[in-house]
Formats: structure tokens, C-alpha cells, sequence
């Protein structure tokens, strides 16, 4: 009888590791059935206000001007393909999110921290404006002079008041 019930034990326990183990690597593996209820979508627009977002961030300048409605999505997509060469940062078209997301390895490691602890560290709150005018203006402007279609190169064209 323990012989018979030490069996059933086993194969319950064999059952249960292996069933785990399918619902692991369907919950983990493109296409696994979270795979897109816990994939973020890279977002359409954002508005960008680091001083309205993290207040908190030390040595950030008073500055309250910000863009709004930036082509967030476009500019991963479409925009920053191929344009690497008039940037301030070095990225690749497989990972174009690296241009302004400074120091990230992947999507995953962007939308896996807050934003505010993502900025503190990665960028000097000092010389925020000057790095974000940076990495925007000089490449609009490069394009700019290489007479290729480019963004806005002026205050008024980002900081639409």
C-alpha cells in the first residue's frame, strides 16, 4: 500500500514539475499566453517635462519648458533609421531606443525602471537642457545641413507654448 501510494505521489509530483514547467516557458517565450498582456507597446506620443516628471531629481534646473506630443513611436520606428551618423549618440538601427535612452541595453531594461530612477542615473541633472538640445538639435540641424527632411531646429517648433 506506501508502495503503491509513494507511485502516485511521485507521478503527481512528475506532473505538476513538468505541467510547471510548460506554463514557465509558455508565459516567458514569444508568443507564451502573457506574451502580450505583459509586452508594453512603445507609445505613440509623449509629452516631456523631466522637471513635471521627476521634481526630486537633484541639481535639475527650474526650467518648466516642454515638449509636447514628441513622435515618440516614429522616431523608433522610422525616423532615427539610418540617421546615426548626425547624432550625438552612438546607437544602431537595431536599437534605435539607445539615441535617447542613454546607457540602455533593450526595451526591457527602458520599461523596467521608473523613468526618474532611469534619469539619476544616466544623465547630470546640471546639464539636462544642454544634453537634450544635444542629442535633438544636432541631429535635426546635421540633417538640416546635408538638406535631408529633419524635425524642428528652432525654440518655438518644440516648445510650443
Amino acid at each position: 500500500m506506501a508502495k503503491k501510494t509513494n507511485t502516485k505521489i511521485r507521478n503527481l509530483l512528475s506532473f505538476i514539475c513538468s505541467a510547471g514547467t510548460v506554463a514557465s516557458l509558455m508565459l516567458i517565450q514569444p508568443g507564451g499566453l502573457l506574451a502580450d498582456e505583459s509586452k508594453q507597446a512603445i507609445p505613440e506620443n509623449v509629452d516631456i517635462n523631466i522637471q513635471a516628471t521627476c521634481p526630486d531629481l537633484a541639481g535639475l534646473s527650474a526650467d518648466k519648458k516642454e515638449v509636447k506630443n514628441f513622435s515618440h513611436k516614429l522616431h523608433v520606428e522610422k525616423y532615427l533609421l539610418g540617421e546615426s551618423a548626425y547624432h550625438s549618440t552612438p546607437y544602431t538601427d537595431d536599437f534605435t531606443c539607445a539615441a535617447c535612452h542613454l546607457t540602455a541595453k533593450s526595451q526591457e531594461e527602458i520599461l523596467g525602471s521608473a523613468p526618474c530612477d532611469r534619469l539619476s542615473a544616466t544623465i547630470d541633472a546640471r546639464n539636462y537642457k544642454k544634453q537634450m538640445h544635444s542629442m535633438c538639435l544636432d541631429c535635426h540641424k546635421g540633417m538640416k545641413k546635408a538638406k535631408e527632411a529633419t524635425g524642428p531646429t528652432s525654440c518655438k517648433e518644440c516648445h510650443n507654448r
